[in-house]
Formats: C-alpha cells, sequence, structure tokens
C-alpha cells in the first residue's frame, strides 16, 4: 500500500511538471499521444508474456511453492494491475489523439500522470517477475 502512494504521488508531480514547464503546441502534443500510445501497447504485450511464462511453467519446485505460500497468487495479480493501468493509458491515447486541440496542455498532464502511474506498475511488476526467474531454477 505504501509503494502505491509513492507511484501515485510520482505521477502526480510528473503530470504537474509537465503542466507547469513543457511548452508544447498542439501539433506535438499530437505526437506525444501517439508515442504513449504505442509504449502503453508494447509494455502491455511485455506483461502479458511475462505472464504466460508464469504460466507456462506450474511445474517447477519455485511457482509450486509460490503457490503454497499464496504469493503466486499477488504476482498474478498485480500483472493484471499492471496491464489494466497500460491498457487505459493506451485508450487515452488514443482518444487523446483523435479530440479536438483544445485544452490539450491539460489532456497532456492527465495522459502523463496515467502514463507514468502505468510505467511505475509496469517497472515494480517487472522487479517482482526478475526476482522469480532468477531463482526459478531452486
Amino acid at each position: 500500500m505504501k509503494t502505491l502512494g509513492i507511484q501515485i504521488l510520482i505521477a502526480f508531480i510528473s503530470s504537474t511538471l509537465a503542466h507547469s514547464f513543457c511548452n508544447i503546441d498542439a501539433t506535438s502534443s499530437k505526437d506525444i499521444f501517439g508515442l504513449i500510445a504505442s509504449l502503453s501497447a508494447t509494455l502491455l504485450g511485455f506483461v502479458f508474456t511475462a505472464l504466460s511464462i508464469l504460466i507456462a511453467v506450474p511445474d517447477r519446485g519455485l511457482i509450486t511453492a509460490l503457490k503454497e505460500s499464496g504469493h503466486y497468487n499477488l504476482l498474478v495479480r498485480e500483472m493484471f494491475k499492471a496491464s489494466a493501468i497500460l491498457f487505459i493509458s493506451s485508450v487515452i491515447s488514443i482518444i487523446f489523439l483523435v479530440a479536438p486541440k483544445q485544452h490539450y496542455e491539460i489532456m497532456l498532464s492527465l495522459l502523463t500522470f496515467v502514463y507514468v502511474f502505468a510505467l511505475s506498475m509496469f517497472v515494480r511488476v517487472g522487479h517482482k517477475f526478475y526476482l522469480l526467474i532468477t531463482h526459478i531454477n531452486t
């Protein structure tokens, strides 16, 4: 729970900084919306791939131990949360990409918040998955 608060705080600070200090015109913001949509979709694919790998090796001793201790369900739940946030980030980016150019500063700020939060969720899940993979042969 403490990590979630830190993630939200970092995302809020990033969106505030983006809104306050970035002088980006409407054309450049459209490029940014497209880039974030692409990055979010790519990261979503990585999370799904990691989830597939996790599900594909259920007979390993570590996976069995994770299931018995309840950590397996926590990891899978975190992966689904990260997937949902990345999907939301991608959808918001696409909506903003086709939206009128009015208020693009606010849209950029909102998208920065969502994307930074999604990125922090991705890093968190990636770190947990890395720890799992490095210990999978035990």
